[in-house]
């Protein structure tokens, strides 16, 4: 748990190298620790937040973009449950067995069914859980994105040249909060400002202040080697090499989307051939919702065209923004039929239930706190961690296996030598000469003195994953090195200089 600036020079999951992911939020916690903050508040906390926070944005834009409270909220709704037909598979398993116990829990997680063809998960499941920099990164991206939407339907009436700059200021920390994020930030601004020339002062105001503050972030989020960003990569996981691969990518959203995927082209078209009022966004709001929801389809489309990091999945955060801004089109589009009489009001909260079942289904499962709590480290790996923290310093270098929840990685608030090869993998890093000589020095080469002074390694942790990931060789360890620390988890060495 280090000082901001030290940070940048030391990616605490492959030692030697600069930080390569955005890190305000672990920063933020570990300044919490470093406070004296207990470890599991460290963390509960600012996600609590920083979900308060979400709620808090999604409804001021969802209100910004329909003039509609309620509208806003049933686009939040949709975005929040999204899902696809994979409902289809939870209603076969309780015809084949039926119980209440699987109606009120399902037996797994049915958006998470990659095997029939389903990549479209849950968007709190796979990614504002997990991602505690999307659960900040959302708010904080919702909130500029807000206020320019605002300006921009107004015409910037009433708004300074100055204040423009601030709210830019302000955004560009997007760049180590969310980077995604900014980059969706960015290519919404484009259509904007592409639809909106005749205010360019304004629009360059706030691209001059996003700018001073993001640009000089990105040297070190990008790295040496880009290589594995922005390939051409038509259709996603939808690619097909069948005869018709156009119809099979158009099937593979609508399995993901549901009902969604068609409603969102149907509301398109009506937008652009009949205008925002025909629609209910109000009056005035023709020649302003077309460009916005034009943003948010070209993002679609990008993500479905290339491959913007090495882990095609990664697409998602691009998509779930297309999925949000889509979410509140299609709900004015269902709150449009919804008026329409009490036959409408049917249909309408029939098209509702359709597109939210499946993501209803696995956020119910997951409320079942009993059965979905998973141990990430024990309360003996907690303390070892802790008794590391205190005998080592923050500069120190740890030799640990990959896990990618190993308590050293996650608590420790230390470096390690290589942590989990999937997310260097994801961040294009090349590991593989590292993850030679560690296999190396787990086995006790001949040359293990020479490759821990080559990356100046001060403690080994041999556990269970060392042993079956780096056939660790216990033996070797206890011979030729100090025991520090040790309990049933594991055993960590000091190497002498």
């Amino acid at each position: 748990f280090q000082p901001f600036i030290p940070v940048l020079d030391n990616n605490p999951i492959f030692a030697g190298s600069n930080i390569a992911y955005p890190f305000v939020t672990n920063w933020l916690s570990g300044m919490l620790i470093s406070a004296g903050t207990a470890l599991d508040t460290a963390f509960v906390t600012p996600s609590i937040a920083f979900s308060l926070a979400l709620l808090f944005s999604l409804f001021i834009f969802g209100r910004v973009l329909t003039h509609s409270g309620w509208v806003a909220v049933l686009g939040i709704s949709l975005f929040f449950l999204s899902g696809g037909l994979e409902f289809y598979y939870y209603l076969g398993d309780l015809a084949v067995e039926f119980s209440w116990e699987k109606v009120l829990s399902a037996p797994h997680h049915y958006t998470f069914l990659e095997e029939h063809g389903f990549y479209w998960k849950s968007i709190i499941l796979s990614s504002l859980i997990p991602q505690r920099a999307l659960l900040l990164g959302m708010p904080c991206m919702l909130l500029s994105l807000t206020y320019i939407t605002a300006r921009y339907q107004t015409g910037f009436t009433g708004t300074s040249y100055r204040t423009l700059f601030t709210v830019g200021l302000a955004t560009g920390f997007l760049a180590i909060i969310h980077t995604h994020s900014l980059l969706v930030l960015f290519l919404i601004c484009c259509c904007l400002f592409i639809s909106d020339l005749k205010n360019y002062r304004f629009w360059l105001s706030f691209a001059f202040g996003v700018s001073c503050t993001a640009l000089p972030w990105l040297p070190f989020l990008l790295g040496d080697n880009t290589s594995g960003f922005m390939q051409f990569h038509p259709g996603w996981y939808g690619a097909s090499e069948g005869d018709s691969p156009f119809i099979d990518w158009l099937w593979f959203w609508f399995k993901n989307w549901g009902l969604f995927f068609p409603l969102c082209l149907i509301t398109l078209v009506l937008l652009f051939i009949r205008g925002g009022q025909f629609l209910g966004f109000g009056s005035g709001s023709d020649g302003k919702q077309q460009p916005l929801f034009l943003a948010f389809s070209l993002l679609f489309v990008l993500a479905n065209v290339f491959q913007f990091q090495p882990y095609l999945w990664d697409n998602t955060k691009i998509l779930l923004w297309a999925h949000l801004g889509l979410s509140f089109l299609v709900a004015q589009l269902v709150a449009r039929i919804f008026n329409k009489g009490y036959p409408a009001k049917v249909i309408a909260s029939t098209m509702v239930m359709l597109m939210v079942f499946s993501g209803l289904i696995d956020l119910v499962k997951s409320l079942h706190v009993e059965r979905e709590s998973h141990t990430m480290v024990s309360s003996g790996q907690i303390e070892l961690a802790r008794q590391l923290r205190d005998l080592s310093d923050p500069t120190d270098i740890i030799l640990t296996p990959d896990y990618h929840l190993h308590f050293i990685t996650t608590i420790s608030g230390r470096g390690v030598l290589m942590g989990y090869r999937g997310w260097l993998w994801s961040y294009n890093i090349d590991y593989a000469e590292r993850e030679r000589d560690i296999k190396a020095i787990y086995s006790g080469a001949t040359n293990t003195n020479a490759l821990l002074q080559k990356y100046a390694i001060e403690y080994i942790v041999v556990d269970e994953l060392a042993v079956r990931d780096f056939s660790a060789n216990r033996a070797y360890f206890e011979s030729n090195f100090a025991t520090v620390l040790s309990n049933r988890e594991a055993t960590i060495y000091r190497v002498d200089d």
